[in-house]
């Protein structure tokens, strides 16, 4: 699956068990049509369907309320970013 390829990287050649999201953009245009919160529920699958249950990312400026939305919450100052734990 290409998204799962973006999403984990080398990580899961080393077998880290936690992912990163990278490089999730929509269009303008398609902002709004459920595009991205689909993509982002298909890449939280995956990873959990793979025992990853940590996901991280880095939201562009100005586009932390969408991640929150779809349960991500920020990390303390001295670890930057986003991140997703799921309960076991």
């Amino acid at each position: 699956m290409t998204l799962w390829r973006v999403l984990t990287g080398a990580a899961a050649a080393r077998r880290v068990m936690h992912a990163f999201v990278t490089e999730m953009i929509v269009a303008t245009a398609a902002r709004g049509s459920g595009i991205g919160s689909e993509i982002l529920r298909m890449l939280v699958a995956e990873s959990r369907r793979r025992g990853v249950h940590d996901i991280q990312l880095f939201a562009a400026r100005g586009r932390a309320a969408f991640y929150e939305r779809h349960g991500f919450a920020p990390r303390a100052a001295e670890g930057p970013g986003m991140d997703i734990v799921a309960e076991r």
